[in-house]
C-alpha cells in the first residue's frame, strides 16, 4: 500500500481583522470587522461580507461593525472586495467569532486568615478570555462597600480584613462582567493552622492543629483547645494532635493562649473540621477496546479531596494481580489489555483508600484501527525520524492485524430444520497466535469454543445473524474485531412425499425429509 503526503498552499488575497482582536467576546461586547485589500484606496472597493457562507451586508466602506453582540452572531465570517475600475474581485481569510454569554469573574485567594501585620494575596479573573483589568471593592461590617483605589490588576495583595470582591473590564467603550463571589479576609492575634491542610479528612487519618500566638516564645503560653465553642483540653505546648479521626471529631475548632507572665490572652481563629467514612477511589477511562499498539489513559481520583498519590494494580486471566511498577499518578496511559483498579493514598503515616471498582482493558486486532492509531502518534510536524516511525508501525499493523469471517459448512444455498450444519471462524493474520473462540448468535447469546468451528443441529429459529471472534489463548484480553454478519436462513422440514409425483430432477439434488435424506450425483 502506498502512501502519499498531500501539501495544499492557500492564498488570500485581502485580509480580514478583528478589533479588538480578542480570542472570545461575550454578550453586550462591540467589534468591528476590517477588510484591508492591500492595494489602492480602500474608497475603490466595493466590499460583500458573508456570514457561514451566506452573502450578509454589502457596503462600500472596509469597516463592520457589530455594535451590541449577541450570541447568536457566533459563526465564520469572510469578506469580499469588487473593484470598481479593475472589475476583478478579492476574498480574505475566514474569521472565526465566538460570542458567549455574558462572564461572571472568579476571585481566588492565599490563606485568608492573617495575623496582624499580615499579608493575603487576592487573584480575579476571566476563563478562557484575555484583555481584562480589574476593579475591586471592599466592605467591612462598619462601612458600605467602596472601590480599592489605585488597584487594577489581576493580583492584590491586601492588610486590611473585610470582605473583597471584584469585577473585570475591557474594550472602549467599557464592557463589565458581572461581579464575582465574596471572599473575607480576617485578621486574628493568634493563628490556627492544620498539618496537613486538607479540605477534608477520612476515618483513621491523623491531623496535627498548631496554634501560633506569633510573639515571643510558645512555651510562655499554656493554650486551651475548643470544639464548637466547648473547652476541650489545657496544655503547655502548641500542637493538639488527633491520632485516629472519628467522624464525630468533625466540628468548629478554635485555640486561646495565655501568657504566663505578661496576663494576657490571645484567641485564634475559627477553623471547621470535617471528617467522612473511609473513601473509595474511582477509576474512569476512555474508550477501552483499544487497536494493538494503541493506548488508553485511567484516571484515578478521590472526590472532594486533594494530596492524594495513587497505586495502580492489573492482572489477566493468567496472572494474579501485581503493582503497576513506576506508576503514582492521578492519569496513566496503558498498553496492554487486563483488568486494572486503583486505591488512593496519602499523608504519614500512609493513609489508603478502599479499592477502586475494576475496569477492563481490550486489545484487538483490527488494522484500519492500528493505522488510525499511527496517525493519532505521529500528528504535528513532519519529520525524517517520524517517517522511519511511520514505516516500522506500518509493519508492525501488518504483523499483528487480522482480518476475521464466518463460513458454513456444508454451503448449501438452503437449509432445512433438522439438518446439521457446521459454522467456521476463519481468521487470516495473526501470527502463530493461538485462539479461543466466542460466537454471537441470533438470541444474542454468546457461546465459547476452543476450536474454529461450531456444529450444531439447526431448527427455523436457528435463522439470523451469525459473528465471531478470536481472543488470544495466552491473554483473554487480547483478541481480534468481530467479523462481518453471516445470516444463516433456515426453511421447515423438507417433506419427501410431496415430492411423489416430480417425474424428473436437474442432478444432482439433495431430498431430506426428518428421517431420510436422498443424495442424487
Amino acid at each position: 500500500m502506498g502512501h502519499t503526503f498531500l501539501c495544499v498552499l492557500q492564498f488570500f488575497y485581502a485580509v480580514l481583522t478583528l478589533d479588538p482582536n480578542w480570542s472570545s467576546f461575550f454578550t453586550g461586547e462591540s467589534v468591528t470587522f476590517i477588510c484591508d485589500m492591500k492595494e489602492g484606496k480602500h474608497t475603490d472597493w466595493e466590499y460583500t461580507w458573508s456570514k457561514d457562507e451566506k452573502s450578509d451586508q454589502y457596503m462600500s466602506h472596509k469597516h463592520y461593525k457589530y455594535q451590541t453582540l449577541l450570541t447568536e452572531d457566533s459563526g465564520q465570517y469572510q469578506c469580499f472586495g469588487f473593484h470598481r475600475s479593475l472589475n476583478r474581485i478579492k476574498n480574505s481569510n475566514i474569521i472565526s467569532l465566538t460570542v458567549s454569554d455574558k462572564p461572571k469573574v472568579k476571585v481566588t485567594a492565599g490563606p485568608t486568615i492573617i495575623p496582624v501585620g499580615g499579608r493575603v494575596t487576592l487573584s480575579c479573573s476571566v476563563d478562557d478570555s484575555d484583555g481584562w483589568k480589574y476593579d475591586w471593592f471592599r466592605r467591612t461590617s462598619n462601612s458600605n462597600e467602596a472601590q480599592v483605589v489605585g488597584e487594577e490588576n489581576r493580583d492584590i495583595t491586601v492588610s486590611q480584613e473585610g470582605v473583597y470582591r471584584c469585577r473585570g473590564k475591557r474594550g472602549e467603550p467599557v464592557y463589565y462582567t458581572d461581579y464575582s463571589d465574596e471572599v473575607s479576609v480576617e485578621i486574628t492575634d493568634a493563628v490556627l493552622t492544620l498539618d496537613p491542610n486538607w479540605s477534608s479528612f477520612y476515618t483513621g487519618e491523623s491531623v496535627t492543629f498548631i496554634c501560633d500566638m506569633k510573639e515571643v516564645k510558645h512555651t510562655d503560653w499554656e493554650y486551651r483547645w475548643n470544639k464548637d465553642e466547648k473547652s476541650d483540653q489545657y496544655m503547655s505546648h502548641k500542637h493538639y494532635k488527633y491520632q485516629t479521626l472519628l467522624t464525630e471529631d468533625s466540628g468548629q475548632y478554635q485555640c486561646s493562649g495565655f501568657h504566663r507572665s505578661l496576663n494576657c490572652i490571645k484567641n485564634s481563629n475559627i477553623i471547621s473540621l470535617i471528617v467522612s467514612d473511609k473513601p473509595k477511589a474511582k477509576v474512569t477511562a476512555g474508550p477501552t477496546i483499544i487497536p494493538v499498539g494503541g493506548r488508553v489513559t485511567l484516571s484515578c481520583s478521590v472526590d472532594d479531596s486533594d494530596g492524594w498519590k495513587y497505586d495502580w494494580f492489573r492482572r489477566t486471566s493468567n496472572s494474579n494481580e501485581a503493582q503497576v511498577v513506576g506508576e503514582e499518578n492521578r492519569d496513566i496511559r496503558v498498553s496492554q489489555g487486563g483488568i486494572y483498579r486503583c486505591r488512593g493514598r496519602r499523608g504519614k503515616p500512609v493513609y489508603y483508600t478502599d479499592y477502586s471498582d475494576e475496569v477492563t482493558v481490550e486489545i484487538t486486532g483490527e488494522f484500519s484501527s492500528c493505522v488510525s492509531n499511527i496517525s493519532t502518534h505521529l500528528s504535528g510536524h513532519f519529520t525524517p525520524i517520524k517517517f522511519i516511525q511511520l514505516i516500522q508501525y506500518f509493519y508492525l499493523c501488518l504483523s499483528v492485524s487480522t482480518s476475521v469471517s464466518v463460513t458454513l459448512q456444508p454451503d448449501w444455498s438452503q437449509i432445512f430444520s433438522g439438518e446439521k450444519i457446521t459454522v467456521r471462524c476463519e481468521i487470516q493474520g495473526g501470527g502463530d497466535t493461538e485462539w479461543d473462540y466466542e460466537w454471537k448468535t441470533p438470541q444474542s447469546t454468546s457461546h465459547q469454543t476452543h476450536v474454529n468451528y461450531w456444529t450444531l443441529s439447526v431448527s427455523e429459529s436457528s435463522s439470523g445473524n451469525y459473528m465471531c471472534r478470536g481472543r488470544n489463548r495466552r491473554d483473554s484480553y487480547s483478541s481480534t474485531q468481530w467479523s462481518k454478519t453471516f445470516t444463516l436462513t433456515v426453511s421447515g422440514q423438507f417433506d419427501i412425499f410431496k415430492y411423489s409425483e416430480i417425474q424428473y430432477f436437474t442432478f444432482p439434488i439433495r431430498i431430506c425429509s426428518s428421517f431420510l435424506c436422498i443424495h442424487c450425483i
